[in-house]
């Protein structure tokens, strides 16, 4: 985003220096010039430094419309995810029987879309205003649905799931409002647009709007509208316009009145469906672009939970090295961790099921180690871990308390965040051990699972657990040791 300043320390130490100049002889002069001098001349400064300072106001602009080039690189990317996936089931699922000629079916069926010439609407908004007399009076000429009212209180799963399949294979929505759009309404609009849906407003019920007063509603409602919405894509209709009273004066010099039910008033909605609907592709271009992108993400969601599956089973086998390791040998987990004498292993392991195209060593995955127990101090998660399970020992009632128990509880702790973490970021993106870490997503990710591993019944478990582990590590050590001493 670009912005009128580019220098600012520089413009401001000018600036201020030129102030204090004018300040300085002026005031020598005060008595000459006059007080009203000063303040003009203190005002001038202030307008100066205020116009340098201005920056320009970003204008947003639509999304850009998903064309055949956009919609190639995307099956490439569905096929790239489906070969991935067939390498990884075929080398490392040998036992299971792997069929993706379901992902590969939905994929030809999509490139088929393309041709398709009768677009899908769905026709949404909130309660009470008049979706389903829209719905009615187009549902003749159009392949049209009603979706469940939206912004309800406490919505249940179902609701929302069906909201969100039925905007997912509609080309056009049609979102109806009957006054100045709501926030809520605004956010659910800004959220189709960024789907590729091309949307409609339809600003129903005019008729109960003043002549006088319904251009400015549509003013405001447009200014808002700026960069988001093309202007044709604003259209007011009165799907059942108020009854009018109508009199009639007879010759005998009566009068006769009736109540008479207006025509629907849609006609500006109909020509704008026409409109788009000619449109070469565009609208569902824009559906099939959605449904790609969730074929891609249901394809990599399998992916990870079955490296998920594999990677698991790791990280409890280091956690519990660590924690004996720490227990029988005092030390820090703070030191285990960065040192990377174990959690160095742990990282290479999961390189081998998450980066398996790259040269991963030891050596890279003690350095990584290393920094990921650097972000984990400066976080200070060390200090909450540690106080975590100490309260928890004591809670618990735990009197075994050799040396090196929390040592090693933590250390099992801290391990497993790690493993963890790096799971996340191996699945978010590809990792070259040679181009390093992205500090910043690490970060974000390690403080995300930290929270998600802090709720009271984890730690609880996790430290039962650990302390068994620990009691029988330590009995192992103990008839060792006393068979040492028997020979």
């Amino acid at each position: 985003m670009a912005t009128l300043i580019r220098r600012p320390l520089l413009v401001g130490g000018l600036g201020l220096g030129a102030l204090l100049w004018l300040w300085a002889n002026i005031q020598s002069s005060v008595s000459e010039w006059g007080e009203w001098v000063t303040l003009g001349a203190i005002a001038w400064g202030g307008i100066w430094w205020w116009r340098q300072n201005s920056v320009s106001v970003p204008v947003e602009t639509l999304p850009s419309p998903v064309n055949q080039e956009t919609l190639e690189r995307t099956f490439t990317q569905v096929e790239g995810a489906i070969l991935l996936w067939s390498r990884f089931a075929n080398a490392e699922l040998a036992t299971e029987e792997v069929d993706i000629s379901s992902w590969q079916n939905r994929l030809n069926e999509l490139r088929a879309e393309i041709n398709r010439k009768t677009i899908k609407i769905a026709i949404t908004g909130g309660k009470n205003v008049g979706k389903s007399s829209l719905f009615n009076l187009l549902s003749q000429d159009w392949q049209i649905i009603e979706t469940p009212a939206l912004f309800t209180p406490n919505p249940s799963d179902a609701i929302q799931s069906q909201i969100e399949e039925q905007f997912r294979n509609s080309d056009v929505i049609l979102l109806a409002i009957a006054g100045d759009l709501t926030e809520s309404e605004y956010q659910t609009l800004q959220e189709l647009k960024n789907n590729y849906h091309h949307v409609i407003l339809v600003l129903n019920k005019q008729d109960q709007y003043l002549p006088q007063e319904l251009p400015s509603l549509l003013q405001q409602i447009n200014s808002r509208m700026t960069g988001k919405l093309e202007k044709e894509d604003l259209v007011v209709t009165a799907a059942i316009p108020q009854p009018i009273k109508v009199r009639k004066h007879q010759p005998d010099g009566t009068v006769e009145e009736w109540m008479e039910q207006p025509a629907p008033q849609i006609e500006s909605l109909k020509s704008r469906l026409v409109q788009v609907a000619d449109a070469p592709h565009m609208p569902i271009l824009g559906t099939i672009q959605r449904q790609a992108e969730a074929l891609q993400s249901e394809i990599q969601a399998v992916w990870n939970q079955k490296r998920r599956d594999r990677a698991l089973p790791a990280i409890e086998q280091y956690q519990w090295i660590a924690a004996t390791t720490a227990f029988a040998n005092p030390i820090p987990s703070l030191d285990l961790l960065t040192t990377g004498a174990i959690t160095g292993q742990l990282i290479l392991d999961l390189a081998k099921i998450y980066q398996p195209n790259q040269s991963f060593t030891l050596q890279h995955g003690q350095k990584i180690a290393g920094i990921v127990g650097e972000l984990i101090v400066k976080l200070g998660l060390v200090e909450l871990s540690t106080q975590t399970i100490t309260s928890v020992l004591k809670t618990n009632a735990i009197t075994y308390t050799a040396g090196g128990l929390v040592q090693g509880i933590s250390a099992a702790y801290l391990t497993r965040i790690a493993g963890l973490s790096l799971i996340e970021y191996f699945q978010t993106q590809d990792f070259n051990p040679e181009q390093g870490l992205n500090l910043d997503k690490l970060t974000s990710i390690i403080k995300t699972i930290f929270e998600q591993n802090q709720r009271t019944a984890f730690i609880q478990s996790f430290v039962t657990s650990a302390v068994n582990k620990l009691k029988l590590s330590a009995n192992i050590q103990s008839k060792v040791s006393e068979w040492g001493d028997a020979c």
